[in-house]
């Protein structure tokens, strides 16, 4: 795995956002979401070629907004992926991730948070219902079991919120989902696994997640990136 371990904030193309699409303090990215994430990781995905785990810290009001763009822009670079919904209903996230155009064939995804109220005759996409009653190795063993449905060498599996996942688990087994999933990238010499972990800022004090942060080849605080990439065109004052 390639190490990462750097505590960084990001990593930041030359280009500039536009400061009527950048409004934190609103709740709202809009269209900016999709240029953040491209600044926060195109270097990851340029620099981790042999796989590498990442947290993600997110801003609690753009939590999904973030989610949907990061698999977006992954997919988009030549990436299939999991997503792993602890967060929010499966036929919600079909729903918006169709109303950006993301291509939901590169994607399969399990589903936690509905279990699982969909419609038969509108799944024209891959989906696993599993249970939150799994003990933790066996919801390991559920994600990566879905490795071979994906035809590309770089993977990405996107859990979409430790917040949601530690209402239900105890921070010691949220540690070993963790271990569970990073241990198991390097058994797939032939394919580059890339594994996304999104928390809540507000919750990164915590010590299983400093635990995680602190094994991750890779920390960005998208908030702290947002400030860094824009501080000569708007007032950082407006991001907290």
């Amino acid at each position: 795995m390639v190490g990462m371990r750097e505590g960084i904030a990001g990593n930041l193309s030359n280009n500039k956002l536009d400061e009527s699409n950048l409004n934190f303090s609103r709740g709202k990215i809009g269209k900016s979401s999709d240029e953040i994430v491209k600044s926060c990781l195109s270097e990851t995905i340029k620099n981790c070629k042999d796989g590498a785990s990442v947290v993600l810290e997110l801003p609690t009001e753009n939590y999904f907004q973030v989610n949907v763009s990061s698999a977006k822009f992954l997919i988009d670079n030549g990436f299939e992926g999991i997503y792993v919904s602890f967060q929010r209903p499966l036929k919600n996230i079909y729903s918006l991730f169709k109303d950006k155009s993301v291509d939901i064939n590169k994607l399969v995804f399990i589903d936690l948070a509905t279990q699982c109220s969909i419609d038969e005759s509108d799944n024209n996409y891959e989906y696993i219902d599993i249970s939150l009653s799994l003990n933790i190795e066996q919801l390991g063993k559920s994600v990566y079991s879905q490795i071979g449905k994906l035809k590309s060498n770089n993977i990405f599996i996107l859990i979409d919120s430790l917040n949601t996942l530690s209402l239900y688990k105890s921070s010691e087994e949220i540690i070993e989902f963790a271990d569970i999933l990073v241990q198991n990238i390097n058994k797939y010499d032939s394919k580059n696994i890339i594994i996304l972990f999104n928390v809540a800022q507000d919750l990164c004090q915590k010590d299983f997640i400093k635990d995680i942060i602190f094994n991750a080849d890779q920390v960005i605080n998208v908030l702290k990136s947002i400030e860094k990439y824009s501080e000569d065109i708007i007032n950082p004052d407006m991001l907290t």
